[in-house]
């Protein structure tokens, strides 16, 4: 009798031998692998983040500072970074301008001064109301320091074109070329002085403070009425004429025959040469003094009669 092994096995089949037993070891280590990495990711993306609790320590919604913060603050803040933005960029392109553009670019440095001059009046504000002190010692410093620029420069403008207009006023009782070069002169010395003028009142606009410009005021008005004067009667006595001119050929100019033409043809030159002179006179006040002239008529006649021309053969 055969002892017994504790496993029946069927006759005449062969034996095979036992299957070696399943690792779960690899399915540990992957396990192990992917959460490792899992928590890497995790440990990264907090330190980054600095964690929720820094979150809310470092994120202060605006709606919190704007409950927080006096609104004086809030508004100096913001009038003071517009302000000084714009001048940044104004000064350096009146710095490159020319001539032409110079006035134009100051005033709008000016209104760039006055941005900046309502936000430290908030700022100002806000310290009264709070007992703080803000640091604003940088941007007042370029305020005062654009402002005492402009300043200098609205001075040397009224001086410089004062000086030339006195010294050139007596040569306008000259004759010729000579009365022609002061006329050119001083229409350059009222130029300067208006910019000056106009320098000053944005100044005062932009500083909230007044200047004491009635000296050069007075200089100046009197300098036009006594250069615009003569080339304003010369003006209107062309513009009379020219229109009185035309006047007298209205009843011929829609309805006139091959022998009149030529006659009206000559009428015609002598009306349109005698309102384009007067325009060109009131055009040469205006742009050396400023005055402003309704030559509204003038230049519609100047217009039509301009077109009629080419009807008839200029």
């Amino acid at each position: 009798m055969k002892a017994a092994t504790g496993e029946n096995k069927p006759r005449g089949a062969a034996a095979r031998p036992d299957a070696p037993a399943k690792s779960n070891l690899p399915i540990i280590i992957g396990a192990c692998a992917g959460g490792g990495v899992l928590v890497i990711i995790l440990v990264v993306v907090m330190m980054n983040s600095g964690g929720p609790e820094a979150e809310k320590k470092t994120a202060k919604p605006k709606a919190a500072e704007a409950a927080t913060t006096p609104a004086e603050e809030l508004e100096g803040r913001d009038l003071c970074q517009k302000g000084k933005t714009a001048l940044d960029r104004d000064v350096i392109a009146y710095n490159n301008s020319g001539p032409l553009d110079r006035a134009e670019l100051r005033k709008r440095v000016f209104e760039a001064l006055g941005t900046l001059r309502q936000g430290l009046d908030y700022y100002r504000k806000a310290e009264k109301k709070t007992g703080m002190k803000y640091p604003v010692g940088d941007l007042q410093g370029l305020f005062d320091k654009t402002l005492a620029r402009l300043e200098g420069e609205a001075k040397v403008l009224c001086d410089k074109g004062r000086g030339v207009i006195d010294a050139q006023m007596p040569n306008l009782s000259a004759a010729g070329d000579a009365k022609e070069k002061a006329m050119t002169a001083i229409e350059q010395g009222l130029r300067d002085m208006r910019d000056g003028l106009d320098a000053y009142k944005c100044a005062a606009t932009a500083a909230s403070k007044p200047y004491d410009v009635t000296s050069h005021q007075r200089a100046f008005d009197a300098a036009v009425e006594r250069y615009a004067k003569d080339l304003e009667a010369e003006a209107a006595k062309d513009a009379a004429e020219g229109l009185k001119l035309l006047k007298s050929v209205e009843g011929i100019m829609n309805n006139y025959t091959e022998a009149q033409k030529p006659e009206l043809r000559e009428k015609l030159k002598t009306i349109k040469n005698l309102l384009k002179h007067s325009n060109e006179l009131f055009s040469r006040i205006n742009e050396a003094c400023g005055k402003t002239y309704d030559t509204r008529e003038a230049t519609e006649a100047f217009k039509f009669v301009r077109d009629k021309l080419k009807e008839v053969g200029e």
